[in-house]
C-alpha cells in the first residue's frame, strides 16, 4: 500500500519507514505526523494518509496481479530481498521477481552490461564475447532488456549455461521491448535467472522510467 501511494517514491518510502519503524505504523500515521517526516509536508501528508486508507483493495489486486504472473513479492526488509540493492540511498519499496534470485546472496559477484539500442555488429559481437567468457567464470550478467547491447548480454549468458537478471522499466505485465518477451519467458522458466522490476505489475515502459530503472541494474 505504500508502494502505490501517489507521491510516494523510494526514498519518501524509505524515510517514511525510519521515522515510524514499520509499515503497519506508517499506515496508522495521521497526517500531521507523516507531515514531520522530511520531504512530505502539510499538503503531501493529507494526500499520502488519504491513499494509505483506501488503498487495501488497490494492494489486493496487485498481489492478484502478481501471483497469476507466477511472481514472488519482495518487501525491503524481507529475508530474501537482495543485501546490495537494499544497501542503496533509495531501495525500491517493493520489488517483484518472476524466477530465481539466488545469484543475489552476500557474496555473489553481479556485473551490469548495457549499451546502444541501435548498436553495431561489432558492438554486438564483443558483447557476446565478453559477457560469455564473464558468465563462464560465474559472474550473473545484469542488464535492461533493451534491444540491441542489453539483449545480447542476455543472450551471451544463456548460451553459456550461465545467469542473468532483466531489470525492467516497466511491470512485469509489460514485456518491453515487446519482441524479447519469449526471452524473458526462457530465463524464467529454463532456470538461467529472473525478470524484476519496482513497478507495479500493469506499469507500461515510459521514458521516465528508464532512469530510475538504471540504479537497480548498477
Amino acid at each position: 500500500r505504500i508502494a502505490l501511494a501517489p507521491g510516494v517514491g523510494p526514498v519518501i518510502a524509505s524515510r517514511l519507514l525510519a521515522r515510524f519503524g514499520t509499515a503497519d505504523v506508517v499506515l496508522g500515521a495521521s497526517p500531521s505526523a507523516l507531515a514531520q517526516v522530511d520531504g512530505v509536508g502539510p499538503k503531501r501528508a493529507e494526500s499520502i494518509a488519504r491513499s494509505l486508507s483506501q488503498d487495501e483493495a488497490l494492494a489486493d489486486r496487485e498481489l492478484e496481479r502478481a501471483h497469476a504472473l507466477g511472481a514472488r513479492v519482495l518487501c525491503l526488509g524481507d529475508p530474501d530481498y537482495p543485501p546490495t540493492l537494499a544497501a542503496i540511498d533509495d531501495p525500491p519499496t517493493v520489488l517483484f521477481v518472476r524466477g530465481e534470485l539466488e545469484p543475489f546472496g552476500r557474496d555473489a559477484i553481479g556485473l551490469g552490461v548495457v549499451g546502444s539500442r541501435r548498436c553495431t555488429h561489432y558492438g554486438l559481437e564483443q558483447t557476446k564475447r565478453l559477457a560469455g567468457v564473464i558468465t563462464t567464470a560465474g559472474v550473473c550478467i545484469v542488464s535492461g532488456g533493451a534491444r540491441g547491447i542489453d539483449t545480447q548480454a542476455h543472450r551471451a549468458a544463456i548460451e553459456m549455461k550461465g545467469r542473468t537478471t532483466v531489470v525492467l522499466g516497466s511491470g512485469l505485465a509489460q514485456a518491453y521491448p515487446p519482441e524479447n518477451a519469449e526471452l524473458f519467458e526462457q530465463i524464467v522458466r529454463d532456470g538461467f535467472g529472473c525478470v524484476v522490476s519496482e513497478l507495479p505489475i500493469d506499469t507500461p515502459p515510459k521514458k521516465e522510467n528508464f532512469p530510475a530503472r538504471n540504479r537497480l541494474i548498477s
